[in-house]
């Protein structure tokens, strides 16, 4: 039976990479759009929070394809022109290049130059000295492209490269020279540059009064409160098991996205004092944005348990494929080291030091590109270099190891030339003979590397200077481009493989798990945390701001999966709703309903208003503020269900009513009016500009109240509909 389930198990898994990143049929969970009168709620976010500006919409890829959509539109064109539409076209084709061969390179940069800069309706927004500097890059480029075809002709042979070749599969070997990529994306970042200096006058004015800015600001809004647990996602099989927990594939509910989810249960951290170490892996993670680091998507708790969803690595750990096959290749080895030597140079242009590289926790992706991962022990040098004894033994530098010596980025790299050394023979540098963690230690800080005869020549001089006891003359000492130029990576294209456009040399198995049995992973003991108790004041302690969702990448989740479908559903529901305004507002019954003009209202929205029989229920109602009078009604043109002028108010307080702990209570002289919202995000905002609005109305000095508990009459008073929390629009990755 165990084998069937493992099956079972494995089967299930499998059937979900099938769909990947794709939004399943059928969803228990779906992603709906907010009326779009939250534009009110999130503009004024936006002003407090600096996001309301150009260049932060700009760069969110929500934001970008919202700006695109409109400036791209037959309305926006026919309006306006095609300026807009032409630079917008500009700024995302040179966002998207890519490293090329030098003759794919021409071509392109030929063709951007046609349809896009020599444009009549653009050509003067470009600057003399953007047009002279392309017109020679084009012409050096174009000599390079003839000096190569010169090559072909004159050689006698001209091969492609093989799958034994240099970790350069994409290029091409002309009379024994290699042919590396080029990048024209510096070619064309001025006309980018100032694309962009155009589109952030006229263009974005105009964006920001539309209805693709209101479009942003709700799925903003969405983004901005929600929620995510454990139910929004399907756990299958689990795939690794660690001292404090657990690593599962995982899919989304609502987008159809798959993920890895790592649980750390809070009694096992607790009972090895490791809650501040769990935090700061999330932190860590948190900064993390590269192809060759696993990156964070979301963080979350419940009561039992730390959750960090990460990108999944279906290809398996290095540590499981040089055991399958004994030892790599040189070139296997220089590709992967070289895959990794871009995964160090992004943490540590972080200010972090790694301190736990070996093979076991460089992942590959389906594809067999190579992350980073479990980032745990990574350390901030920002304040202070470490002094801690910190990784594994046989990866650990000799100052590392040695008591109270402060170490730097140094230490990752003689890690690197440990793992090289690995890669190689299969083993490590000082564990050749079965050995003892202390006998590994000593010879670390005593001997020099012993290597093979059969060691190649340009592998063993970096391995040599990677494993110098002297971090000081360590290469890259002297920075990461030390270690680019070294002979052993002379064959390497960096700029194709910061792309992901050099072919993997190590194939992960397809169509099965790339990890044991269920049933081998060892199981965790539960008595060893039977007896901790996780209390309100660990949780409070420790895992108060722990919960946190990754703007750009939810963005591009969506994107990538049901942003058409969820947009054009919001399209349709508004639409119906326009039609019955429209239809009310020809209507014999029109003069009746409460319709102030736009310039007169400050705020409008639905809130939960408190009422019925003995005031015991929250009723949706749309809330509609002027300059001097509040009114709600049941939908956004209806009758109004009241209508409070200013004059007939007395006071409006923030109070707590029974359970519920942010109300608006809003007095006149015979009775008070008990609101509130079901985001405290929204909350804030509306208590703030009704504040603002009311007592610039009396002429007098607004004073934000403290919340005032209101006795409820009844001991089983309403709750509040479920309460979402609210997120800065803050992000760490917002300098991408």
């Amino acid at each position: 039976m165990a084998d069937l389930d493992t099956l079972l198990q494995d089967f299930s898994y499998l059937k979900s990479l099938e769909h990947k990143n794709e939004a399943p049929r059928r969803v228990s969970k779906k992603l709906l759009l907010p009326h779009h009168s939250v534009e009110y709620v999130v503009k004024h976010i936006f002003s407090e929070t600096g996001e309301l500006n150009f260049d932060r919409i700009y760069r969110r890829p929500i934001g970008f394809r919202c700006l695109r959509d409109y400036w791209c539109s037959e309305e926006y064109v026919g309006d306006h022109g095609p300026r807009a539409k032409l630079a917008t076209t500009l700024c995302e084709a040179v966002h998207d290049l890519s490293a090329q061969l030098p003759a794919e390179a021409l071509e392109s940069a030929t063709e951007l130059k046609k349809n896009l800069i020599d444009q009549e309706a653009v050509r003067a927004l470009w600057s003399e000295e953007a047009v002279t500097a392309l017109d020679s890059q084009l012409a050096a480029l174009t000599k390079r492209v003839r000096d190569i075809k010169n090559k072909e002709m004159n050689s006698s042979r001209v091969a492609e490269k093989d799958d034994t070749g240099a970790g350069t599969s994409a290029a091409a070997v002309v009379a024994g020279e290699v042919i590396k990529m080029v990048s024209i994306k510096d070619m064309f970042r001025a006309f980018s540059d100032q694309a962009k200096a155009f589109l952030s006058k006229d263009p974005w004015q105009h964006f920001l009064s539309s209805k693709a800015m209101r479009r942003y600001c709700q799925w903003k809004h969405l983004e901005l409160n929600m929620k995510v647990t454990v139910e929004d996602f399907d756990v299958h099989r689990i795939l690794g098991r660690g001292g404090f927990g657990e690593v599962f594939p995982c899919r989304k509910r609502d987008t159809g996205a798959v993920f890895a989810m790592k649980k750390l249960y809070k009694k096992r951290l607790k009972s090895k004092n490791q809650e501040l170490a769990a935090v700061h892996e999330r932190n860590v993670l948190a900064e993390m944005n590269s192809k060759f680091v696993t990156n964070l998507k979301y963080a979350f708790h419940d009561d039992t348990t730390l959750y960090l969803i990460l990108d999944l690595m279906e290809g398996g750990d290095l540590s499981f494929h040089l055991k399958r096959k004994g030892t790599f290749s040189v070139e296997e080895a220089r590709f992967y080291a070289a895959e990794v030597v871009l995964g160090l140079a992004h943490i540590h242009s972080r200010k972090l030091v790694y301190r736990d590289l070996k093979p076991a926790n460089i992942l590959l992706d389906e594809h067999g590109h190579a992350r980073i991962s479990d980032l745990g022990l990574a350390r901030d040098v920002r304040h202070g270099y470490p002094t801690s004894q910190c990784g594994t033994v046989g990866y650990m530098s000799p100052e590392v190891l040695q008591s109270g010596v402060e170490y730097g980025y140094g230490c990752d790299w003689w890690s690197l030339g440990c793992m090289i050394f690995e890669f190689i023979t299969g083993v490590t540098p000082f564990r050749q003979v079965p050995s003892t963690k202390d006998e590994v230690k000593d010879r670390t800080l005593k001997e020099e590397v012993v290597f093979p005869d059969d060691f190649p020549a340009a592998a063993r001089d970096v391995c040599e200077r990677l494993l110098h006891k002297d971090p000081s003359k360590r290469l890259g000492a002297g920075g990461v481009s030390e270690i680019k130029r070294h002979p052993f990576f002379d064959d390497v294209d960096w700029l194709a493989l910061a792309d992901h456009k050099v072919d993997p040399l190590i194939k992960p198995f397809q169509g099965q798990v790339n990890a044991r049995d269920v049933y081998d992973i060892e199981r965790l003991n539960q008595y060893e945390t039977k007896k901790v108790v996780i209390t309100a004041e660990d949780n409070s302690k420790y895992y108060s701001t722990f919960n946190h969702i990754m703007s750009h990448h939810w963005q591009r989740e969506v994107l990538n999966s049901v942003f058409d479908s969820v947009s054009q559903e919001c399209n349709r529901e508004e639409t119906k709703m326009e039609s019955r305004i429209q239809t009310r507002l020809t209507s014999s019954r029109a003069h009746t309903y409460f319709n102030p003009p736009s310039r007169e209202r400050v705020m409008e929205g639905y809130l939960r208003k408190l009422g019925g029989f003995m005031r015991r229920a929250w009723k949706k109602r749309y809330v509609i503020l002027t300059q001097d009078s509040i009114a709600w009604l049941t939908e956004p043109v209806t009758n109004a269900r009241k209508v409070l002028h200013f004059d007939d108010v007395a006071t409006i307080d923030k109070v707590q009513q029974g359970r519920v702990a942010s109300c608006i209570a809003i007095g006149t002289t015979d009775r008070i009016y008990t609101f509130t919202s079901e985001h405290d995000s929204d909350f804030q905002v509306w208590i703030t500009k009704l504040l603002e609005t009311f007592h610039k109305f009396k002429g007098t000095e607004v004073v934000t109240p403290g919340p005032t508990l209101v006795a409820s009459a009844r001991s089983n008073e309403a709750e509040n509909p479920s309460r979402r929390s609210s997120r800065s629009t803050q992000e760490a990755d917002d300098e991408e």
